[in-house]
């Protein structure tokens, strides 16, 4: 769906917003992913199961989701600078208050509520709806490259948590990550700027609604319905690798660290799929990738349990990360590509809520499934099953989306 667009404005400021929003969603998320090399040290220190660390993943993404649709409607409204800034406070308080942790339902509360609800609702729907305006001819590999940062985030953090806690402890890089967010994050969103024209063509958009909904391939509301339960499965699909891969490897005899260095690769590999299949889609568009990106991810998922070589095991976590790298920026490159200007901040919030409740339950039923089996052939083995089935609603989203254009264009006059 076409709509009205601000203009594109200063193309070198359009690229800064790109790079403090990929350094910020990057920090970010790569603090949040880091509770995979937090779990081993915390089960060891309070005598916890795996089960129960990994529902403090879902805690968190299950409110990140929940929060996110509120900051989605809230960005509709009023700039993201705000939003964002608030959220990187929040991420500081909230890793002091894990250096204090003492219980389970600390965690939750802490990592749970605080980091995931509070704090990291306020970083992905606002940085990409924000994005999302400042590009038009480019917006697939805008929002790809800023979601690179959360890649590369996601690659280093981790890995320097798990530094951290060998040389002064989980308490102290609980610490050091406070100081991080405060330093780094809260500078960085307070240079965030909206596009010029922004007002008006929400406006437009508004205004421009009711004659075209009609025609639109699919309606917003079905669009969004769509995507979100696609998103169930894709990130149920995703989840196991990014919380597990690193137990996994190390239950198979890897050391520490050599184990969150496969976790490293994966990521780094997925900066390289986000780039290429970023850019693909701005050729083909937003769904035929997602429909390539989720094959990759999903076949590759069930590789990780069937060798325990650590140079097998690197392959596998460059092509999921490949693929996962092109899945997550596809969803708001569909949703700016077909739903309105003054409706995009709140859609990219509801199908995201959907893809954090996935995130956290793939995460918690890899736990969960680990402790019942024994080992994690049948945690990424549901995560495979959970891949396929995403795959299937987005092709017969896919073609229904070309039957329906093919049939627009021969009722077009000759």
């Amino acid at each position: 769906m076409s709509d009205p667009s601000p203009p594109s404005g200063e193309p070198r400021l359009a690229w800064l917003m790109v790079f403090i929003a990929a350094v910020i969603l990057g920090t970010g998320f790569g603090s949040m992913l880091s509770v995979t090399v937090f779990l081993q040290p915390l089960e060891a220190e309070f005598g916890w199961v795996r089960g129960q660390t990994s529902f403090a993943y879902l805690v968190a993404n299950l409110m990140a989701g929940t929060c996110g649709i509120f900051t989605g409607v809230l960005v509709d409204r009023i700039s993201p600078r705000p939003v964002v800034a608030g959220g990187a406070v929040l991420m500081g308080v909230s890793f002091l208050l894990l250096a204090q942790l003492r219980s389970l339902a600390g965690l939750y509360v802490y990592y749970g509520l605080f980091l995931g609800g509070l704090s990291l609702s306020a970083f992905l729907t606002p940085l990409l709806t924000l994005i999302g305006f400042w590009f038009q001819r480019n917006r697939g590999l805008a929002i790809s490259l800023t979601m690179t940062g959360q890649g590369v985030g996601a690659a280093v953090v981790p890995y320097l948590s798990r530094y951290m806690i060998e040389h002064v402890g989980w308490r102290s890089a609980y610490l050091l990550l406070a100081v991080l967010a405060w330093g780094l994050l809260v500078p960085l969103s307070l240079l965030l700027r909206d596009p010029p024209g922004l007002a008006a063509a929400r406006a437009a958009s508004r205004a421009a609604v009711g004659p075209a909904a009609g025609r639109a391939p699919v309606s917003p509301r079905l669009l969004v319905t769509l995507l979100s339960v696609a998103i169930l499965g894709c990130c149920v699909c995703m989840a196991m690798p990014l919380v597990h891969v690193v137990p996994l490897a190390i239950g198979l005899g890897i050391p520490g660290q050599a184990a969150a260095s496969i976790l490293s690769v994966l990521m780094i590999s997925a900066v390289v799929g986000r780039v290429l299949l970023g850019k693909l889609s701005d050729r083909i568009g937003g769904l035929g990738v997602l429909l390539l990106s989720s094959g990759l991810q999903t076949v590759s998922i069930f590789w990780f349990t069937q060798f325990p070589d650590l140079s097998l095991l690197y392959v596998f976590a460059a092509v999921f990360g490949f693929g996962y790298g092109g899945v997550l920026p596809c969803y708001p490159v569909v949703v700016r590509e077909l739903i309105p200007a003054h409706l995009a901040g709140r859609s990219v919030g509801l199908v995201m809520f959907s893809g954090y409740i996935a995130m956290g339950l793939g995460g918690y039923l890899g736990g969960v499934l680990f402790d019942l089996s024994g080992d994690y052939r049948l945690s990424f083995g549901v995560g495979a099953l959970a891949g396929a089935a995403n795959m299937a609603l987005i092709g017969a989203m896919l073609l229904h989306l070309h039957r329906r254009g093919a049939a627009e264009l021969a009722r077009q006059p000759a």
